[in-house]
């Protein structure tokens, strides 16, 4: 086989590896970094697009040879290019905000002050802590957690927790519960639970009933995290919660709904009716 014909799988290959890095690393760990992956995914795209589209051209207008496989070749580095385009366009803004404040909250970080990852300031009204958490920054969590002033904090502990399940950062959620967080205790006005269920993060919430979150607990508006899951329409949310026993006739302190009158899905309807919950 010819080092020309290996030209186009090999290229194809190494950018299939950067798409796979940066789906891996993007936001969560550095905006910058997924930048600079998404520009050498794009740009090798482009050239593949390029050398592959100007030797189809020129084989045609000189009728010689076929261009059939030239023409899928442009045809599979157009679509990676416009993935790699898409994945560094369609980029959450607030998980942007998030690195960018945490970036700066590291770098503000006095290492002789113990209580600094902990603590909320006007400037910064969550703790880096927190913040960290929901950005997915696992190595910057382990990093606190290591500290021995950590055992003094359990309430900020509680607020990372809730503040990894409301994003779906669930690596991040089971290290917070390892290191001590109570999986069922509430904070903010529900559980980390209920933030989990109430933003649709399937494994964070499934991490959270496998270590012992109640799946009954009201939050402040009484509102259980079966409810919540109802009022999504998410069907697969509800399977996992009646999975590990949510009550389905539970009801608002407030005005007594129960969890099928809070929906506009039939699917959920269905999944909640006495007969098939009971399944």
């Amino acid at each position: 086989m010819s080092m020309k014909s290996l030209a186009n799988p090999v290229l194809l290959l190494v950018v299939m590896v950067i798409l796979a890095v940066q789906v891996q690393y993007s936001i969560a760990e550095s905006p910058e970094a997924a930048g600079s992956i998404s520009a050498w995914a794009i740009t090798l795209c482009a050239v593949g697009l390029l050398v592959n589209g100007v030797l189809a051209l020129s084989r045609a207008l000189a009728h010689r040879g076929k261009v059939t496989g030239l023409v899928i070749w442009s045809f599979f580095f157009l679509v990676l290019g416009s993935t790699a385009w898409v994945l560094a366009t369609n980029t959450d803004e607030e998980a942007r905000a998030d690195a960018a404040a945490l970036n700066a909250m590291l770098a503000a970080w006095p290492r002789d002050d113990a209580e600094y990852p902990f603590t909320a300031s006007p400037e910064n009204p969550e703790s880096l802590l927190s913040v960290a958490a929901r950005s997915g920054r696992l190595s910057v969590v382990q990093n606190v957690l290591s500290l021995p002033a950590a055992a003094e904090h359990t309430a900020e502990l509680l607020q990372a927790a809730q503040a990894a399940a409301e994003a779906g950062q669930t690596t991040v959620l089971q290290a917070l519960l390892d290191a001590g967080v109570k999986a069922d205790a509430p904070c903010r006005g529900g559980t980390a639970l209920h933030a989990a269920v109430a933003n649709s993060h399937l494994h964070a919430a499934e991490l959270m009933l496998e270590r012992g979150a109640n799946p009954d607990t009201a939050d402040a508006d009484g509102y259980t995290p079966l409810m919540h899951a109802a009022m999504n329409g998410d069907a697969t949310m509800v399977r996992l919660l009646l999975k590990h026993g949510a009550d389905p006739a539970a009801q608002t302190a407030q005005d007594g709904r129960d969890a099928a009158s809070m929906t506009h899905s039939e699917e959920v309807e269905a999944l909640l009716s006495p007969a098939d919950s009971a399944k």
